[in-house]
């Protein structure tokens, strides 16, 4: 299907992110010129996010900081202020957590829970575990089905000593990414060490695993394989 917009099709035409970058970064500034903020703001976003995937995080944010003051919604913002966490310069969580405050005094919902969770985080990343583990109370249960908020949560539940909660939120993602992943694993032993359940763990972890491998040994069995 064609792409909608101006954007869109650069996306389509780049022959490398650097060429997509500058002919984004151009059309951004253009349409600008000419009233079209939506045009512009797209274009923006779609620059900081290719930034993003360079690991170039101080120009994804004036990318996001643009898009952002240019089309206030909800997903600038969030593509702002998650890099801004992200980065955390001496400012950066001043700003984001200014940024998210106001959109929660400004949104409909009593408790919006993307805003109050990267309110949390905020707090957490200045050191305030207990804030931010009072605020994750309260939204916690609907952020809990997204790997990225389970392992947010598991590190402020960790840092307030909280073990049986913090292995109850990362065995899931130990066995969902099957052990791979270096910041759940190490979340994990510092549970066993500090509660003589390593063995525990990781026996559970494989468990886990060849209960949710079985279905497909199974077929593959059945299939000569």
């Amino acid at each position: 299907e064609p792409p909608h917009t101006h954007a869109g099709a650069l996306l389509m035409l780049a022959a490398s992110p650097t060429e997509l970058r500058a002919g984004l970064l151009a059309y951004a500034d253009s349409a600008a010129a000419a009233g079209d903020a939506t045009g512009a703001s797209e274009a923006l976003g779609y620059a900081g996010e290719s930034f993003q995937r360079e690991g170039r995080i101080d120009s994804a944010i004036v990318c996001h900081r643009r898009a952002l003051e240019l089309e206030r919604t909800q997903a600038r913002l969030f593509a702002l202020t998650d890099q801004l966490l992200l980065r955390r310069g001496p400012d950066d969580l001043t700003e984001a957590l200014s940024r998210l405050e106001a959109a929660r005094a400004a949104s409909e919902s009593a408790s919006p829970a993307p805003i109050v969770g990267r309110i949390a985080w905020s707090y957490f990343q200045q050191g305030r575990s207990d804030t931010a583990a009072a605020l994750f109370m309260t939204v916690g249960p609907r952020l809990l089905p997204h790997p990225g908020w389970r392992y947010r949560l598991a590190r402020v539940a960790l840092e307030r000593g909280d073990y049986r909660r913090t292995a109850d939120l990362l065995l899931p993602e130990a066995v969902r990414t099957r052990g791979t992943d270096e910041d759940v694993v190490a979340m994990l032993e510092r549970v066993g060490n500090a509660t003589g359940m390593t063995k525990r763990l990781q026996r559970e972890m494989r468990r886990q695993v060849e209960d949710r491998d079985r279905p497909d040994v199974e077929l593959a069995r059945q299939l000569g394989g």
